[in-house]
C-alpha cells in the first residue's frame, strides 16, 4: 500500500512538472509573423520578434528612400498576381496567408470606386494593393482618402515603397 502511495504522488508530481514547466520564451511563428504585420514591417524569419527594421526605416542616401522613410512607408518588393501593374508607391490593406481570403476584400474595395490589385510579398504573404503610384503625394493622399471613408475601421492600411 505504502508503495502504490508514493508511486501515485511520483506520477502526479512528473505530471504537474510536465504541464507548468514548458513555457517558451520565444515567440511562434504565427505570433512573429503578427508582431510584424502590427508594426508595419516585412517579416524576417532571422529577426527574433520579426522585421528588424523599423517602419519606415531607409537604408542608405537621400532620393526617393529618404523621403519614403519621411511619409511613413516601409520597403517591400510586391509582385502583382492577377494582371497588375505595381508602381513606386503603393497603399496596401489586408495581409493574408491564404490567396482566396483576398476576394473578398477585392471585389468590396473595387464596388466602393478603388483599383485593387492581388500581390504577393517576398515572404509568400498575400496582399491587396488598394492604389499604386509613381510619386509618394498621390499615394499618401490614397492612404488619406481611404482611412476617411473606412474610418474608423481600417486605419491600418500601409505605405509600401517598392523594391527592385
Amino acid at each position: 500500500m505504502k508503495k502504490t502511495k508514493f508511486y501515485l504522488l511520483g506520477a502526479m508530481s512528473v505530471a504537474l512538472l510536465a504541464f507548468t514547466a514548458c513555457e517558451s520564451s520565444k515567440p511562434s511563428a504565427y505570433q512573429a509573423v503578427f508582431a510584424a504585420f502590427k508594426a508595419g514591417v516585412p517579416y524576417d524569419p532571422a529577426s527574433p520578434i520579426a522585421g528588424g527594421a523599423k517602419p519606415g526605416a531607409a537604408k542608405g542616401g537621400g532620393g526617393d528612400d529618404a523621403a519614403a522613410a519621411a511619409a511613413g512607408f516601409v520597403k517591400d518588393k510586391l509582385t502583382a498576381m492577377d494582371g497588375g501593374t505595381i508602381k513606386k508607391f503603393n497603399v496596401v490593406q489586408g495581409k493574408f496567408v491564404m490567396k482566396g481570403n483576398t476576394t473578398s476584400l477585392k471585389s468590396r474595395l473595387a464596388t466602393d470606386g478603388f483599383s485593387p490589385i492581388v500581390a504577393q510579398d517576398v515572404q509568400g504573404m498575400w496582399r491587396v494593393v488598394v492604389g499604386t503610384f509613381d510619386d509618394i503625394e498621390s499615394a499618401v493622399a490614397e492612404k488619406k482618402r481611404f482611412s476617411e471613408k473606412y474610418a474608423p475601421n481600417w486605419q491600418d492600411a500601409l505605405l509600401v515603397h517598392q523594391q527592385e
